[in-house]
């Protein structure tokens, strides 16, 4: 085999597997999760706590919409560490970035915020609770990150808080993003017609070196 044909087979095979990409919620709700309406609005502050035992990079924070009708107000969401630290938060509204939930029905809606490394640990994502109450889902997957059971929240009337209660039952309203933000990949062809691409090229660089053979 000549150079030039080792070389286009070596572009061919790092082409194939580039353009990979990683999954956004690193907190979703599972296929199988239900909604329910016993929560009513108050001022107050609810979510989730997770744990990280491996470094990662977070980009935006979310707010679910568990009927997929839409948001009727705006959520204040935050990010907390162990110590109870206000690591970054933001405003989540109807024109926030939307993202299907992995449970069908559910809409996260997603707001960006700068990048931020999340070292080993634990904590807590939670946003107010005083509009859109009701949407919750009761199956809490992490991807990527360990979800704590059960739901943490601020006292009741506490405002945007530190959710540093801790209950039993899995009530999922905010979620984490990773990766959401970053600029699309660049396009590369699909594999099968890059598989066809490949075998044309190799075949004429075979051909080409035929006729040379051929000639001498």
């Amino acid at each position: 085999m000549t150079l030039r044909t080792l070389s286009i087979g070596l572009f061919c095979a790092a082409s194939l597997l580039s353009g990979t990409s990683q999954a956004s919620l690193l907190i979703d709700a599972s296929k199988s999760s239900t909604y329910s309406t016993s929560h009513g609005a108050s001022n107050y502050t609810s979510g989730t706590a997770f744990t990280v035992t491996d470094a990662i990079t977070i980009d935006g924070l979310g707010w679910m919409d568990a009927e997929g009708d839409g948001l009727t107000g705006s959520h204040t969401v935050g990010l907390w560490n162990e110590q109870g630290t206000l690591l970054a938060s933001v405003t989540v509204d109807s024109a926030s970035t939307r993202v299907p939930s992995a449970q069908g029905t559910a809409i996260w809606y997603l707001t960006e915020l700068d990048d931020l490394v999340l070292t080993k640990g634990t904590y807590r994502v939670a946003g107010t609770m005083k509009t859109d109450a009701t949407d919750y889902l009761n199956g809490i997957v992490g991807n990527g990150v360990g979800v704590v059971p059960g739901y943490v929240r601020s006292g009741l009337g506490m405002g945007f808080s530190n959710p540093n209660e801790a209950y039993g039952q899995n009530f999922l309203h905010a979620t984490v993003s990773s990766h959401q933000f970053d600029p699309p990949p660049a396009q590369v062809p699909e594999p099968a017609s890059l598989g066809l691409l490949c075998l044309g090229a190799g075949m004429l660089a075979a051909m080409r070196r035929w006729v040379r053979q051929a000639r001498a």
